[in-house]
């Protein structure tokens, strides 16, 4: 986030079998925006919120919706009427109780015996889930706090149970809210950038160093030794085969035990 009339998009692609971070600054929401950046043969699924722009991509790349902010409607339902608390108590539980589900899943999935038994559990508190929000649909018409969350929840159900089938894929959207978090606190602090051009700086060096965090690196530590090295050589790598060595997923060894982010510390 740069300014005012700015916004960033943080998106999480995988390269071959390695993790970046890639912050797109554009002055504009709109469709557009996601759409110009995977262009029209990108493939693979997307794990976003529930903002609308998103959906340009459906057809092309599935989208896996974050849980976390279903159950930010039933918190915010209960907080706000008092008489809903059992009700959204009752589904941010089943919620907790299919991510526990889940993370054992993940967890197990190396092993066929076990991951058998937690996707067919898993599969089952969905169907439970769905099951209730159904027949509590045609029970709460009614009453318009349960009704439109409800409703929602069927509507976005296709985009909130595609990680049942991909295991690799998170029931929310944390990691990229969690990177959004140093752009926006530079704006609080620093007052954002007060030109596009240096919005894009801000933009590609967000990229850099989260994508050295995303790889378990320490940001200031893998800035350093990129640093050195330049002074080392007298010049900054300009050839591809040359930067490529500095990419965080191709650091090995003992240099990469260097720069690893230490369990504790935040980045």
């Amino acid at each position: 986030m740069i300014n005012s009339s700015l916004v960033v998009l943080t998106i999480y692609t995988k390269l071959h079998t390695s993790s970046a971070t890639v912050f797109v600054l554009d002055p504009h929401r709109s469709k557009e925006v996601p759409q110009k950046f995977f262009g029209q043969t990108a493939r693979g699924i997307i794990n976003v919120d529930r903002y609308g722009a998103y959906c340009v991509l459906d057809g092309q790349m599935l989208r896996q919706l974050c849980w976390l902010h279903v159950r930010r409607d039933f918190i915010r339902a209960k907080e706000g009427l008092l008489s809903l608390r059992d009700w959204a108590d009752d589904w941010i539980d089943d919620i907790h109780t299919l991510m526990a589900v889940n993370d054992e899943r993940v967890a197990c999935q190396n092993h066929p015996v076990q991951f058998a038994e937690k996707q067919a559990e898993l599969e089952g508190q969905m169907e439970k889930m769905a099951t209730k929000r159904d027949a509590q649909q045609t029970l709460t018409t009614n009453k318009p706090v349960q009704t439109k969350i409800l409703k929602s929840l069927s509507r976005n159900w296709a985009h909130l149970t595609v990680f049942v089938d991909h295991v690799d894929i998170p029931m929310h959207n944390n990691v990229a809210e969690s990177a959004l978090r140093g752009a926006a606190v530079g704006r609080n602090n620093y007052y954002g950038n007060h030109s596009e051009r240096g919005g894009q700086f801000a933009a590609m060096s967000l990229s850099i160093l989260q994508s050295a965090v995303q790889n378990g690196l320490n940001p200031q530590a893998y800035l350093l030794y990129y640093l050195e090295a330049c002074a080392r050589l007298g010049k900054a790598p300009q050839k591809p085969e040359e930067l490529a060595s500095f990419l965080p997923w191709n650091i090995t060894g003992p240099d990469r035990e260097a720069l690893l982010l230490k369990k504790g510390k935040s980045p």
